[in-house]
């Protein structure tokens, strides 16, 4: 019955003409989807990030480590260790930074951060100036207040042939940038070292969140996937001779008390994107 109607919905799906599926009919795939392990199962996790919790009152931030940059044109920049980590849940509360724990499979270790609370969280470009040269690009100073209380560093990106900025990269993402972003005490003032550029900053609110990590070291051994995560290999359930093999009746089907599952992990290229199409639990992408 599941195969049969998913088959129909997949049907249903390559000939809506919706170019972003209502997530109701993900949801209806969904309740339809395997729960077995098979071989569509999720990516193995190659490395865990847990922070500590704030005082009493405060939420808890979670975050995720990047064990290697998928765009970078160079891969083993990143042998088995932490290339970023990014924040998932801001939290809020924190008054000092949380202890990061960062693990992974069974050879895994040594990699370590430090957590930024209320610090710069993004900065735009609006005006890229011009003149600017690619060998010493700009620095930028990022304050709030008058005096500033809180303040953060970055360094421009210059355009080779434009000579304008086209981005900016944070060297020190600061701290303490709170209170309402929309009551003008509480503006972000960014000041570019020389030229006409200007940018807009941005930051969380949230008193006592987590913003960022600095301090990054990568540790070694995030390339060995963590215990029974992955894609799970000779796990299908075989049926046996009745009265003949040794095979017993389960609630799944037959087996022998587990003989072909073996709880070993593939690991698991990165996934195609599903742009413009549902993404099954295990991963699966349905195209329209």
């Amino acid at each position: 019955m599941k195969t049969s109607m998913h088959k129909l919905v997949r049907q249903l799906l390559r000939v809506s003409r919706t170019r972003h599926p209502d997530p109701a009919w993900c949801r209806i795939i969904s309740a339809w989807s395997p729960t077995t392990p098979t071989a569509n199962s999720p990516q193995p996790i190659l490395a865990t990030v847990t922070l500590s919790a704030p005082p009493s009152g405060g939420t808890q931030a979670t975050a995720a480590a990047t064990t290697y940059d998928y765009n970078s044109p160079n891969p083993g920049a990143y042998p088995g260790g932490i290339q970023d980590i990014q924040v998932l849940n801001p939290g809020s509360g924190y008054t000092t930074p949380p202890t990061v724990t960062i693990t992974g499979g069974p050879v895994s270790g040594g990699a370590s951060a430090t957590a930024i609370i209320n610090g710069i969280t993004g900065v735009v470009v609006n005006n890229g100036g011009s003149g600017y040269s690619v060998a010493s690009p700009p620095t930028v100073t990022i304050t709030q207040g008058t005096p500033a209380h809180a303040t953060a560093t970055g360094i421009a990106t210059v355009d080779p042939i434009t000579h304008a900025v086209t981005g900016i990269t944070i060297t020190d993402a600061g701290t303490g940038f709170v209170g309402d972003p929309l009551v003008p005490a509480n503006a972000l003032t960014v000041t570019f070292s020389s030229g006409s550029a200007s940018a807009t900053a941005f930051y969380n609110p949230i008193v006592g969140a987590i913003t960022g990590f600095t301090n990054i070291v990568a540790g070694y051994g995030f390339d060995v996937p963590i215990a029974n995560t992955g894609l799970k290999k000779f796990v299908d359930l075989l049926p046996g001779i009745p009265g003949v093999s040794s095979y017993v009746s389960t609630a799944n089907g037959y087996t022998a008390a587990g003989a072909t599952n073996l709880g070993q992990a593939l690991p698991a290229a990165v996934p195609p994107l599903c742009q413009d199409r549902c993404r099954l639990p295990q991963g699966e992408c349905v195209s329209l």
